[in-house]
């Protein structure tokens, strides 16, 4: 929306309105970013990947990104989770087929954060991702000012 509009719609309907329309463009921002990074990294987790695959993924995320996993005990600041992560490329122990995906199938937004349910699986011959199974994953995500991943935290 344009500044101006912006402003009119202020004038209009109150300061709530310029708050409304930026928490959406946000909430739009951070959705997108999550998608991203979804796509990253099932590109990270297919036989064949490369450094530079997993130099993107990282491009989404701030040099002080933590990862944390619930489940495995896992909390990695950006330094060790590249390296792990890029000795597995480097061997290539990183195995998934080429139709692996990831899809989001509900976003709640907060302040500077995104709940996400989402699960893994593989695309049929029409590029769908369908699940493997029946589990549904939680993950959490925040993010910095730049719109940058901060912060991942896998709740399940």
């Amino acid at each position: 929306m344009g500044t101006l509009k912006t402003t009119f719609l202020a004038l209009l309907l109150g300061s709530s309105a310029v708050t409304h329309v930026d928490d959406v463009s946000e909430h739009t921002s951070m959705q997108g970013l999550v998608g991203a990074y979804f796509n990253a990294v099932s590109t990270v987790f297919k036989a064949g990947s490369t450094i530079d695959e997993l130099n993107s993924l990282m491009s989404l995320t701030t040099d002080d990104v933590q990862y944390w996993h619930q489940n495995f005990g896992a909390q990695f600041d950006r330094h060790t989770w590249h390296g792990m992560m890029l000795e597995r490329v480097e061997q290539g122990r990183y195995n998934k087929p080429a139709n692996f995906c990831y899809e989001v199938i509900n976003a709640i937004p907060g302040k500077g954060a995104l709940a996400v349910e989402y699960f893994s699986g593989f695309a049929d011959g029409e590029g769908v991702c369908k699940a493997k199974d029946e589990r549904l994953k939680l993950a959490v995500f925040k993010f910095a000012e730049d719109m940058k991943i901060k912060q991942i935290e896998e709740l399940w």
